[in-house]
């Protein structure tokens, strides 16, 4: 409920109860609890299934008052008025039919340490049974009183019987009365209760009477009990009569220290009449008379509400003092204090706060406690003094969101809409956009171990380097640019939260990041805190999230309203962790805290069930029919033994049409069920488990015929798995497909093979007697043939003769031509090794340019496209160069071209790119004779050249015919060289340089015309510049192996089969972080 302030669940009539009056409430050791409803039947809920059993299946009645479960695992029922029943788990038996307990109303049934079982009722006395006899114990034995409503035995063999008038304890058939003097309320005797120290508390209408050593000691407190309960901690739970739970913590001395803790409507109980109540693994579970089922989770989330005194819900911080008292800041009564009461300290008066809209809190090391407000100041309290910050020169008010103690002490404030602010002593320095920052919202402060400070804002992560900025966004790699926190681990590991991106996580310089993808509840962060056992707890719009160190990664739990928060909104670092270990948080619904000494995760072994078995859709009763042939119309269904309490057998043999079956499991001995999810698998015709879900059934339809094995598991939310529940099933064959059907198919083969037999055999008896005929007439033609053919061959032998010696005449020639195409591939194959001496390692550019690539594919053995490099005077200088031609002439001028650019670059020290052009030129005219006349040969190279100084500040370019394509500010350009090559060309000019702004992260891409000049095998055109453009455009962000990946492929898709037309040269590289 959302007013509740514990973690407190129900179920009702809307989840699937018969009725909202429970009478009774008991756990097996199935761990699966039943319900007695008054005039609703009997409910038996394994925590995804109910199911409700009336008088129509068997009952003697539909109120049932009590539930038990005997030493033989035998479940007990009685009714209110109807008797009472035992159910083995097979079939009930009805006692009721006799005579004289037909009409009983019984109150409770346990059973002592001899296997006899007590049946206490309103007006017939005690009931035993033992074996097949029944003993009745009334007034005409000694009993005070023929209304009984509990037994209890203890472990002396005493049983104690609670009556109308007063208590009985019999032992060795000696039978002692008890009664209390005072309100005659006191001697109804309605419960017994022995706690961990030994004391036997008794609950009576009036009050609760403790028992120890022959002593009866009387608890001040006036309440009608119903029922006691003991958890784990020895703490008492008194189930009352409209009073609701009261939650006692036994004094080791006394019992009864005098305090006690109250649970009614109004903390979240669905109603004050409390019917019965059970403790289990963590969990108290009520029944109550109206209100249905009432689930506590004793150690679970607590809440803090208006309707428990804080005069404001919504918190937006928390710190604790020297004293242990918290401080809060509230959204709409300014500062408030916590300790055993809530009260005001500082409020809206305009003449103490300037803003009551208090939005953060902090503590610094001297104990001072700091506050920021909305669009007021910031304020400290020290000695109980309240002070205003005042910033002078400051325009307009500050609403401070956060703050943060440096190690010399320094107070740090971040703000909305003004950055940060540093207060040492009487000195305020301020730090916003105007000096560096991302974004004036600064939703946290962090000093890292090495002295730097960092910023969460609204556009990034900045930090402060002593008097430098530095700035970190998506653009360099990082998830999100909505920063809300940052926090350090116990492993120095920096989290940071995202508003958009869940959580990023800095360890060893490098990044992981954890969102929804990876199991957290919302990829919208709003705080982040380790508590003292390394765990992380992750607030986020949507939920809790709970992450835990394994191995090398995080197992995330989230938690919901299903495990006990109220509010899933959780406010922006509005987290603290006290002195006591407790955790809270500020949300959209209150405060809410977890006391962390009492939490742990559930890692205790637990069991699933198979529960059910559907056959076409129809659930067979296994238990009630003889005949396993016929069940519910099912023909020719087969079954082993049934398991108690379960409707599945041990096996079960399905025929071949009913082979749609769906198993129902469930695993009852874990509270939250809607947390556990379930693998299964049928065997062997699935070898692998199904994906992890919270579906609990499998349904497989059209199982071929077989035998297999039905295996499912249960896994908690913290990975904690069950044992494995297995149903064995067998799916009989159709009758085409028996053994006896088999032998009949095998039998009708072979006859068929026999009959083909002798059929064919016949036929070629007949087709032999026929080709004896046809041969005899053919030999005599054949002679005569052979006369014929004697004088063809030697006619052909001399035709031979003469084709044998031109063949060796051409195999002569053909020995000459392969030597010459030897030697011809040994000396290009030299020439290869000679251009590859001559042009720069790639791996030396790849040390300075360590995100680049290199696309170099000569169309024949060697290349007339080369790359060149060198570094020298300060600057680097890239080359990539189409020579004319390709093959030998190409490798020719590519030799000639690198040959003169180590002594332009490396020798004359000429480093600026129009002045190597220009000099390259000189050097390639007067080299080939080149006299610029009409009719020349125009042989020369087509050049890119860049130029960057060391610093990677700026670059300098100039082409020969080719451009160059630069990355900057998220948009693809191209430079283009000048319209004339390396070489004597009609109007030619100086070549001129280009100047590039750049910055890290930038990228270019060099290029001969090989790439985009390749002709495609289906379509027949080229890949054209423009194509080639949109290809580098489209991918250019990514990673430089990745680009590579990608043009090599498209290349290799556009190209197919069609023979490669021209050398293909492509450099990429990015300007490196220096």
């Amino acid at each position: 409920k959302d007013f509740a302030i514990t973690d407190i669940q129900f179920i009702d009539v809307d989840h699937g109860l018969s009725s909202s009056y429970i009478l009774s409430i008991f756990e097996d050791s199935r761990n699966v609890f039943w319900f007695g409803t008054y005039e609703g039947g009997l409910i038996r809920y394994n925590g995804h299934f109910m199911y409700n059993f009336t008088t129509e299946h068997g009952l003697p009645g539909n109120s049932i008052r009590s539930i038990f479960e005997d030493s033989k695992g035998n479940m007990w029922f009685g009714t209110a008025g109807n008797g009472f029943c035992m159910y083995d788990g097979h079939k009930l038996h009805n006692f009721s039919r006799l005579n004289d307990l037909s009409q009983l109303y019984v109150f409770d049934i346990k059973e002592d340490s001899r296997g006899r079982v007590w049946i206490t009722t309103r007006s017939q006395g005690v009931f035993v049974i033992e074996e097949n006899t029944i003993l009745h114990l009334d007034t005409s034995q000694n009993l005070p009183h023929n209304s009984v409503f509990t037994m209890y035995e203890n472990n002396q063999e005493e049983i104690f019987l609670g009556t109308r008038n007063g208590m009985s304890i019999l032992k060795n058939d000696s039978l002692v009365n008890y009664t209390f003097e005072g309100h005659k309320f006191h001697n109804h005797i309605k419960a017994f209760k022995k706690d961990n120290a030994g004391r036997l508390w008794i609950g009576t209408r009036r009050n609760p009477i403790i028992y120890l050593n022959g002593i009866f000691t009387e608890v001040k407190v006036k309440i009608h009990v119903k029922a006691f309960a003991v958890d784990s901690e020895n703490k008492l739970w008194i189930a009352t009569v409209d009073e609701g739970l009261f939650e006692v913590k036994v004094n080791n001395d006394s019992g009864w220290n005098g305090t006690y803790k109250k649970y009614t409507e109004s903390h979240g109980l669905s109603h004050n009449y409390i019917s019965d109540i059970t403790y289990t693994n963590g969990y108290l579970w009520m029944g109550t008379y109206g209100g249905g089922i009432n689930k506590l989770k004793i150690k679970g989330f607590n809440h803090i509400t208006q309707e428990q005194g804080i005069e404001s819900d919504l918190v937006w911080g928390f710190i604790e003092d020297q004293d242990q008292k918290t401080w809060l800041a509230t959204e709409t009564k300014g500062i408030c204090t916590f300790n055993d009461s809530l009260y005001f300290h500082f409020s809206e008066d305009p003449n103490v706060l300037d803003s009551y809209i208090v939005i953060s809190a902090f503590k610094d090391q001297n104990n001072n406690k700091w506050f920021g407000t909305y669009k007021g100041s910031a304020y400290r309290i020290e000695n109980d003094n309240l002070y205003m910050l005042n910033v002078k020169g400051l325009s307009g008010l500050l609403s401070v969101i956060s703050f943060m103690e440096d190690k010399n002490g320094a107070i740090w404030l971040g703000t909305f809409d003004q950055g940060a602010f540093k207060i040492e002593k009487d000195k305020i320095i301020q730090y916003n956009t105007q000096t560096g920052l991302l974004n004036n919202d600064v939703y946290d402060i962090f000093q890292h171990d090495n002295g730097t400070v960092w910023f969460a804002t609204d556009e990034g992560l900045s930090i402060l380097d002593e008097n430098r900025i530095y700035n970190f966004t998506k653009q360099n790699g990082f998830s999100s640019d909505e920063i809300r926190n940052i926090m350090q681990d116990d492993d120095k590991n920096i989290w940071i939260g995202t508003f958009g991106a869940g959580v990023a996580i800095l360890k060893n310089g490098r990044f992981s990041f954890i969102d929804e993808s990876k199991g957290l509840s919302s990829n919208l962060i709003t705080s982040i805190i380790q508590d003292n056992q390394k765990r992380i707890w992750v607030g986020t719009e949507s939920g809790l999230n709970l992450l835990e160190k394994e191995k090398d990664d995080y197992n995330i739990i989230n938690f919901d309203k299903s495990d006990g928060l109220k509010g899933l909104d959780f406010y922006v670092n509005s987290v603290n962790i006290n002195s006591k270990n407790e955790i809270w948080w500020g949300t959209g619904k209150g405060i809410t805290y977890l006391d962390l000494n009492n939490f742990h995760l559930d890692t205790t072994s637990f069991n699933v069930n198979i529960e059910a078995i559907q056959v076409k859709q129809q659930f067979p009763d296994f238990n009630n029919y003889l005949d396993s042939t016929r069940v519910n119309n099912l023909k020719g269904i087969s079954y082993g033994d049934v398991k108690p309490f379960y409707n599945c057998p041990q096996y079960l043999s399905l025929p071949y049409q009913d082979r749609h079956i769906t198993f129902y499991f469930a695993s009852s001995n874990k509270p939250n069920v809607q947390n556990i999810k379930y693998i299964s698998r049928l065997y062997p015709l699935e070898k692998e488990w199904t994906l992890p879900t919270e579906e609990n059934k499998a349904d497989y339809r059209g199982i071929p015929p077989g035998d297999y094995r039905f295996e499912v598991q249960a896994i908690t939310i913290n990975g904690v798995h069950s044992k494995i529940a297995v149903q064995h099933i067998t799916i009989d064959p159709p009758w085409w497909m028996t053994p006896w059907m088999y032998a009949l198919y095998i039998l009708g083969l072979a006859l068929i093979i026999g009959l083909l037999h002798r059929w064919r055999t016949s036929v070629l008896i007949r087709r032999q007697y026929e080709l004896e005929k046809v041969v005899s007439l053919r030999t005599v033609e054949i002679q005569e043939k052979n006369e014929e053919l004697n004088v063809l061959l030697d006619q052909i032998t001399d035709q031979r003769n003469e084709i044998e010696a031109q063949r060796d005449t051409v195999l002569n020639q053909k020995n000459h031509i392969e030597q010459v195409n030897t030697e011809i591939s040994h000396s290009i194959d030299y020439a290869q090794r000679i251009q590859s001496s001559l042009m720069p390692d790639y791996f030396e550019f790849k040390e300075v340019f360590e995100e680049s690539f290199m696309i170099f594919k000569p169309r024949d053995i060697v290349s007339g496209d080369f790359f060149w490099w060198a570094e020298e005077k300060d600057k680097f200088i890239s080359i990539v160069a189409d020579c004319t031609g390709h093959g030998v002439p190409g490798a020719f001028m590519s030799i000639l071209g690198i040959t003169f650019l180590r002594e332009i670059v490396l020798k004359e020290k000429i480093t600026e790119p129009h002045e190597i052009l220009n000099r390259l030129r000189e050097e390639i005219i007067q080299a080939l004779k080149q006299k610029n006349i009409p009719g020349e040969l125009r042989d020369g190279i087509e050049m890119t050249v860049i130029v960057f100084d060391k610093d990677f500040k700026k670059a300098s370019f100039a082409g020969a015919y080719n451009s160059i394509y630069h990355y900057n500010n998220g948009k693809l350009n191209e430079l283009k060289g000048q319209k004339f090559p390396v070489a004597a060309y009609p109007g030619m000019k100086p070549f001129e340089k280009v100047e590039i702004q750049i910055k890290p992260g930038d990228s270019f891409y060099m290029f001969s015309d090989g790439y985009h000049d390749q002709f495609s095998e289906i379509q027949g055109k080229k890949i054209k510049k423009s194509r080639f453009f949109s290809l580098i455009e489209s991918n250019v962000e990514k990673d430089m192996a990745k680009q590579k990946e990608v043009l090599v492929n498209f290349l290799h898709d556009w190209q197919g089969e069609q023979e490669q037309i021209d050398d293909i040269l492509v450099l990429g590289f990015r300007i490196p972080n220096k």
